[in-house]
């Protein structure tokens, strides 16, 4: 984890939300489940010692990155 666990989390995740359908190029990616699946990276890599927290999502506006 040279750069922290979050930038490692952050950086696998970006890239596994933007290639997963590979046959249809890279995909938007709602911040709504980048944010999920970083909250779950973290949580298995340390084994629940670490939970990520963040202000609360407005359900209207799930930006794409």
């Amino acid at each position: 984890w040279h750069h922290g666990l979050f930038t490692l989390t952050l950086l696998e995740s970006i890239r596994d939300l933007r290639y997963r359908n590979d046959h249809n190029g890279p995909a938007p990616i709602p911040l709504s489940q980048l944010r999920k699946k970083i909250y779950e990276k973290v949580k298995r890599l340390t084994k629940g010692l670490q939970n990520p927290t963040s202000r609360q999502e407005n359900g209207w506006w799930d930006w794409s990155l």
